[in-house]
């Protein structure tokens, strides 16, 4: 017989160890049910980073796009070659990063209308018109393709954004013939640019429009002075006579002050040659002076107008609305013209005043002889000139924001540089050929 106090050996029974079995069962089939809820969070808070960082992306893509990006083109012979105004690179951030180099595609509609989201959301902006986008894997960057690494494809395309809101008409970016108003410093000579001789067909026919080269580097490329193409006359303040001489003193304006050499000459086309600089000169400074007076008196400025001591607050001679620019244009190459001879002579020289003697050229605006006026100018004079730039340039540019006959001071930009301007919905459209097509 056992000693009672000695215990027995005891087991589960059968049905004790399948009660077990079924708890733990339960158990393991309830985490495997949650395991996909705890992914799919993992994933959606995964996206929601992934969407954060894209939104920063384009935002901070649409604010600091590339200059070298040739979509930014704002003029041409056409306006619907102009892309900016109407798509890329508007002041639009859908339209501006919904192109080519921007890395953002619309997703084609059929397969976006096959996303589900919340409340229909997505359904309802295509209804209303809109896109919804996906992206490149790489950062939204606006650079050449070219320049791009290669990547495969990632997570980050597998999120699809869209703007939300009302279709809108932006007003015009800019005018998409011309996008003016153009912007230059102030005071300042006429605005030219780099013109290259490949564009320059082989008879040499456009040469008349091209001046000289930059130094003697860079052979391949000419100026072109652009303002000449509203005025002529701008041609003198920047070069007289045009073809220029050889010799370096006869030659008047800017470009023989700011680039002289000696012989001062124009090469053929696609030839060596241009201006291998020399040392600059106050008879140079002096010759700038007398074109710019000289295109003072081809716009009929008498001596209240170029020969001041204080400076002007207002229009001389109340010219009409558009007579304007006239003066915005004289003071701004004057006030330059002038500034020129601070190199040459120091203050108490200017105090005792400097004699600029006249020079009688015919007009290209109308092949009349016009003549300088004889100035004698002080320090207080060229002081009164600049001061005098500056406020007719701002006088212009907030009382004349249509009147695009001198460009914008770009030290004193304001609201009214930019005009609102639409396209006219209601008159007849235009036609004629896309830039490009065969």
């Amino acid at each position: 017989m056992r000693d009672p106090a000695t215990p027995g050996s005891s087991a589960f029974t059968l049905f004790e160890v399948a009660i077990a079995l079924a708890i733990v069962s339960v158990g393991v089939v309830s985490v495997l049910l949650f395991l996909p809820a705890g992914i799919r969070a993992q994933q959606v808070s995964r996206f929601r980073l992934y969407a954060s960082a894209k939104a920063m992306d384009l935002v901070e893509s649409y604010n600091t796009s590339s200059n070298g990006n040739p979509s930014i083109d704002v003029e041409a012979f056409n306006p619907w070659d102009v892309p900016t105004n109407y798509r890329s690179t508007a002041p639009d951030l859908e339209c501006r990063l919904a192109s080519r180099r921007f890395g953002v595609a619309p997703l084609p509609l059929t397969i976006a209308r096959r996303i589900d989201s919340d409340g229909g959301e997505i359904a309802s902006i295509l209804d209303d018109g809109g896109c919804i986008y996906f992206s490149q894997p790489q950062a939204t960057t606006s650079w050449e393709e070219s320049q791009l690494p290669k990547m495969p494809p990632n997570d980050v395309q597998k999120v699809v954004f869209a703007v939300v809101g009302n279709a809108q008409q932006d007003a015009l970016f800019t005018f998409p013939w011309k996008a003016w108003p153009y912007t230059d410093a102030f005071p300042s000579p006429p605005i030219f640019q780099h013109h290259q001789d490949a564009f320059v067909d082989e008879t040499g026919s456009a040469l008349a429009d091209l001046g000289a080269t930059f130094g003697c580097y860079e052979r391949a490329f000419r100026t072109y002075l652009w303002e000449q193409t509203s005025d002529p006359d701008i041609r003198c303040v920047f070069q007289y006579p045009w073809p220029s001489t050889p010799a370096l003193d006869e030659n008047f304006g800017y470009f023989p002050y700011a680039y002289p050499a000696d012989p001062y000459s124009l090469p053929a086309p696609g030839t060596d040659g241009g201006n291998c600089p020399t040392n600059h000169t106050v008879a140079g400074a002096t010759r700038y002076v007398q074109a710019a007076l000289w295109y003072c008196a081809a716009k009929n400025l008498g001596s209240g107008f170029v020969d001041i001591a204080t400076p002007l607050t207002g229009f001389v001679g109340a010219p009409a609305e558009d007579e304007r620019w006239k003066q915005v244009q004289a003071m701004r190459f004057l006030a330059h013209a002038a500034t020129c001879l601070t190199r040459w002579y120091d203050k108490a020289t200017l105090d005792g005043g400097v004699v600029i003697p006249p020079v009688t050229w015919n007009a290209p605006s109308s092949g009349a002889p016009v003549t300088s006026p004889t100035v004698t100018w002080t320090h207080a004079s060229i002081t009164a000139l600049h001061e005098s730039c500056l406020a007719l340039s701002a006088l212009y540019s907030s009382a004349d924001p249509y009147d695009w006959g001198a460009p914008r001071n770009v030290q004193r930009s304001i609201m009214m540089d930019y005009p609102l301007l639409q396209h006219d919905l209601f008159s007849p459209p235009l036609s004629g050929p896309v830039s490009g097509a065969p």
